[in-house]
Order: structure tokens, then C-alpha cells, then sequence
């Protein structure tokens, strides 16, 4: 609510109309038109929503509508809660950077233990495994340092490895310790020029969301700087604008879209894995497919119908979470403490989004309830994404005290498998806020049918050049 309160102080003159006279839709006139404020805010928040998706690598035999439907769902909810995509992107960052130390720390372990080199060679290739005159070739690994993009490769499903007999494996990020400990793995297998060779870059459509997310901000901060009103569109174009930047700094080393993971062939047949890795494998028959596997086919109507029924957001129960969150702490060396503290970044972020509508608190909307709501519905924004937060906040810390024993028996999140209060929380927040988002957008688009006659005036970016004698 701070965030809000300080948005609201800085920006609420820029937003007050210089007069109360409202002017309907206007085609063309001297200034701007309605076109001219409606056209450049859709095609910012389009460039701002679309680029900043970076997918994860779609399964091998997933069908292709059921992959467009999804990338579709995705570049909705861009849209509509942008703050929710920079979430998840914080998110995989934040394991990412976990996971780069414990490769890094695995990876020199298992060079430190094996001083031959054509050792982990033969893990890959027989033919160069068996050969005896290897004197004269360079088997040493070239690098000893897991990089960034690597890791967000194999967090986003990007790297598998193929046996013998034809089947591929994804391998998930929490079996990469065991892979490489094993010698299965090595960070020189594969590069980041192979991952950008199968990363789907566009730099001319980044370019275009930079330039024209810059060009809006400077015709913005100058019709701030004039006193001239802001529609309210152009206000939320300003908070799509901002958290498109943030995600795009938290996405910088991850590949875009790629379509085929990165395939790491062993001499090994499924079978004939080490033990530790059979057994590791085995445990996650989803995670193989066969070369030669069909593609799964489904029709539009009932691939549409699942992912429309399908939860956008599963709230499990307590104690499945429990021990998912304990698996990923034991091998990310996480701590509950820094599950809080990420809690409180991602929830200033969406905080600072919600805030940014707030400043347009005193703008004159075109009727007296459309005023109201809209103070309600930013107000609300902002707190529904701090009890969701919270009630997060408050279960990750009741399972670090539990941890330690001081929560009495009755307060055990572990011992309450219903987790009511947390359920009712995090469900209810989460519906709320997309109820308020969808209005705010609905009270968008309305405000356009009249705006402040400000509204309409262009600024003068030429001026008079003085003349030297």
C-alpha cells in the first residue's frame, strides 16, 4: 500500500484533467486523435507481452496445436497479469543461479576424482573409448564451469541424453548432481553457440518493442512535464512498460523458444545405465520417449476444452508441498529465509504494477461509478497480491520454525493436511485479483469513449531555435 500511496503523490497532477469537459471519440481534429492514443498503447503492450515469453522446450512427441493453444494461454495471461509472468521468471532465475553452484561444486568434484580424461570420454563414445593411441589427441574438457544459459537450459527441459537403443531422456535439474557425479555429464558437452544455434532470437522484433516502449515513455514523461492528461490506457501501457523490462533482465541469458533439446548420446543402452542413474531414471518414466514416438494428435475441441478446465494455478495440499519445497531445498541448498526474501522482490514488483494504475485516482472518467470502481479495483489490485504474498510468505516461514521445533503441535502446517486457512488464502486472493484485473481492463477501454479535451492535445516537440548575432 506504500508503493501505491508514493505512486499516487508522484504522478496525480500528470493525471488530472486541466479542464472537466469530456470529449466523445474524436476521428481527426488538429491534434491527436482517439486513434492516435489507442494504436500506439496496443502495439507497446503487444511488443511489451510477446517478446518477453521465452517458452521452455515442448516435449518431443507433443502435438503441435496443443503447443499453439498453450503458447496462446501464455501470451493471454501475458496481458492480462504480466506481474504473474514476471513471477515465474524470478523464479527459474532464482533456481538457476542455485543450481549453477551446486553443478559447479559437483563438476570439479568429479574432475578432481578421475585424472584420466579419455575416462569420461568412454562415457559418451565407444569407438574413442577403445581406441589405445590417444596420446596425441586433446581429451582434456575445455571448460570446468557450468555458464548461466547452460543452467537455463536444463531447467527449461533443454538438455537430454540418448542411449544406444534409441530412447532420449530429459534430464530434470534435480538429478544433474547424480548425472555429473556420475560422469553421465560434463558442462564442456555441449556450449552456449549450441544453445543460441537453437534459440529462437528475433532481434528485429525486440528492437521494435524497444524502440517503440521507449518512444511511448518519452511522449508520456513530455506530456507529464506539459500538464497535459494521460488516459488512463496510457497509464497501464506505462506499468506493462516496466514490468516488461524487469522480465526481460530476468530472462537475459535464457534461450528463446527452443524447439529441440540439446541431445547428449551415451554408449549406454536404458538398460545398461550405471545403477545410480537406472534407478534415477526409471523413477520418472515420463521423462523418456522413443526415438521413433509418435506425435500425439488430438483435436482442437478437446485440446481446447482441457487447457480451458486445466488450473492456471494448483494449489496442492500442505504436505505435498512440503515435500516438494524439502527435495528442491536439499539439493538447491535452499533456505526458507530466502524463499521470504524472494517473496518480498516479486511482490514489489507486482505491487509497483497494481500502484501505477492508483495514480489515476483523481482522473474525470465518464461517469461518477466508473471513477469509483476504478478505485476500487486498483486498490484492490494492490491488496490482493499482498495477502497472496503473505499467505505464501507465512507457510514457508511456519515450515522453517517447524523445522526447528518451535511451533506448537496444533500450528504444524505438516500435521494439518487440509491447510484450510492456507487454501482459503491463496485461492481466494488469486480469484479476486482476476476479477479485478478483467474490470480495470473493461474500465480501460471504456474511458475512451470521452476523455478530458486535454486529452487531445499534442505536444510540440519542435521549438524555436534562438538566433545568435
Amino acid at each position: 500500500m506504500l508503493i501505491a500511496w508514493l505512486v499516487f503523490l508522484f504522478v496525480e497532477d500528470s493525471l488530472a484533467s486541466n479542464s472537466t469537459a469530456l470529449v466523445s471519440w474524436q476521428q481527426e481534429g488538429n491534434g491527436r486523435s482517439a486513434w492516435d492514443i489507442l494504436w500506439p498503447c496496443l502495439t507497446t503492450i503487444f511488443a511489451c507481452t510477446w517478446t518477453i515469453l521465452h517458452f521452455d522446450v515442448w516435449p518431443r512427441n507433443a502435438c503441435y496445436r496443443w503447443v499453439w493453444l498453450l503458447s496462446l494461454r501464455a501470451g493471454i495471461i501475458a496481458i492480462l497479469a504480466p506481474e504473474m509472468v514476471f513471477w515465474f521468471a524470478a523464479a527459474q532465475r532464482d533456481y538457476v543461479k542455485r543450481l549453477r553452484k551446486v553443478c559447479n561444486a559437483a563438476q570439479k568434484e568429479r574432475d578432481n576424482e578421475v585424472a584420466e580424461p579419455k575416462v569420461w570420454l568412454s562415457e559418451h563414445t565407444r569407438p574413442l573409448g577403445q581406441a589405445h593411441n590417444l596420446h596425441h589427441i586433446d581429451l582434456v574438457p575445455v571448460k570446468t564451469e557450468w555458464s548461466l544459459p547452460q543452467c537455463f537450459c536444463i531447467v527449461s527441459g533443454g538438455l537430454a541424453i540418448q542411449t544406444q537403443d534409441e530412447w532420449i531422456y530429459t534430464v530434470r535439474f534435480t538429478e544433474m548432481k547424480a548425472f555429473i557425479q556420475a560422469g553421465i555429464l560434463h558442462c564442456s558437452d555441449f556450449r552456449d553457440q549450441d544453445i543460441e544455434d537453437r534459440a529462437k532470437v528475433d532481434p528485429f522484433a525486440k528492437g521494435f518493442a524497444i524502440l517503440q516502449s521507449t518512444w511511448f515513455l518519452c511522449n508520456i514523461i513530455a506530456r507529464w512535464a506539459s500538464h497535459l492528461p494521460v488516459s488512463p490506457i496510457e497509464l497501464s501501457t506505462v506499468a506493462y512498460v516496466v514490468c516488461g523490462v524487469l522480465i526481460y533482465a530476468v530472462y537475459w541469458h535464457k534461450p528463446k523458444n527452443m524447439s529441440t533439446s540439446i541431445k547428449i548420446h551415451l554408449h549406454y543402452t536404458r538398460a545398461t545405465l550405471p545403477a545410480e542413474i537406472h534407478g534415477l531414471t526409471e523413477s520418472n518414466p515420463e521423462g523418456w520417449v522413443h526415438l521413433r514416438a509418435r506425435i500425439k494428435n488430438e483435436g482442437w475441441l478437446s485440446l481446447t476444452w482441457r487447457i480451458i478446465k486445466s488450473p492456471l494455478l494448483r494449489i496442492e495440499d500442505p504436505a505435498g508441498m512440503i515435500a516438494k519445497a524439502e527435495e528442491e531445498q536439499n539439493f538447491l541448498e535452499r533456505a526458507p529465509s530466502e524463499d521470504i526474501l524472494f517473496a518480498v522482490m516479486t511482490t514489489f514488483v507486482a505491487s509497483l504494477f497494481c500502484a501505477i494504475h492508483v495514480a489515476a485516482w483523481k482522473y474525470d472518467f465518464p461517469s461518477y461509478a466508473e471513477r469509483i470502481s476504478w478505485r476500487v479495483f486498483s486498490l484492490s489490485s494492490v491488496a490482493m497480491v499482498n495477502i497472496f504474498s503473505a499467505s505464501n510468505s507465512m507457510f514457508y516461514y511456519a515450515k522453517y520454525l517447524e523445522s526447528y521445533g518451535l511451533l506448537p503441535p496444533f500450528m504444524r502446517v505438516s500435521t494439518r493436511p487440509d491447510g484450510i486457512a492456507f487454501r482459503i488464502c491463496l485461492v481466494a486472493s488469486s480469484h479476486v485479483y482476476v476479477i479485478v484485473r478483467l474490470g480495470m481492463t473493461a474500465l480501460v477501454f471504456s474511458s475512451l469513449r470521452a476523455l478530458p479535451m486535454g486529452s487531445y492535445t499534442s505536444i510540440k516537440w519542435v521549438t524555436t531555435i534562438p538566433h545568435f548575432s
